[in-house]
């Protein structure tokens, strides 16, 4: 439940000649079906050139454990992060903070339900976010939605615990304004649960909250 194997080695006071970094010149690193339940920063402190980094069918439960941060490294140069099937429940945004250049998120298929409002927000150059096969619900706030940067290319939320609740009308005119509507993908599998195994399309739904019920009937 560690990746202190790629930590980079520290020298002693008897060492003699310089020791080398032996990552610093790598781009992308890939950990996939491992035990690690979180990132410490100290595992990454070598790989001041990474571009591109994958933790995929492990045991997340959180990205960065309690107390670490991404270095100043990781806020400039990443450009790709995927963390696609894990166990991660809850985002927070320190952990994610600074990400200025992060172009791709993946979250798929995870366990996530809290999404702080302002999680996307400082991440201008994010093109391409999933967050498909999640449990995100009705309490999703739409801070999460509308603070996504105007240039996104790719939005996939589909097959996620949406409930048919008129907590959610404001999509409608989220999806309504949106810059690109093509960057929604998946739209047919986005539905809303109204009955146990029973669905329906979340859009169609809450259109009709948003322009029929709520105007007479308004929360």
């Amino acid at each position: 439940n560690t990746t202190e194997p790629f930590r980079t080695p520290k020298p002693s006071p008897n060492d003699i000649v310089r020791v080398e970094n032996p990552f610093e010149l790598l781009t992308q690193l890939t950990i996939e079906d491992s035990d690690i339940f979180c990132i410490h920063s100290d595992d990454l402190i070598g790989f001041t050139s990474l571009q591109v980094l994958q933790v995929t069918h492990s045991h997340l439960r959180s990205f960065m454990c309690p107390g670490s941060q991404l270095s100043q490294a990781a806020k400039n140069g990443w450009t790709y992060l995927n963390l696609a099937h894990n166990q991660i429940a809850q985002l927070q945004s320190r952990h994610f903070a600074g990400l200025s250049q992060l172009t791709e998120l993946n979250l798929t298929h995870n366990a996530i339900q809290m999404i702080p409002n302002d999680l996307f927000a400082t991440m201008a150059s994010l093109k391409t976010l999933d967050l498909s096969s999640n449990q995100l619900d009705e309490n999703v706030k739409p801070g999460v939605l509308k603070s996504l940067p105007s240039d996104l290319s790719y939005l996939d939320i589909s097959n996620n615990t949406w409930a048919c609740s008129s907590k959610l009308a404001w999509m409608h005119k989220w999806k309504a304004l949106l810059k690109n509507p093509q960057m929604l993908k998946n739209v047919d599998e986005i539905r809303c649960i109204h009955e146990i195994n029973h669905t329906s399309r979340l859009f169609l739904v809450m259109k009709y909250y948003d322009e029929i019920v709520l105007p007479h009937c308004p929360l």
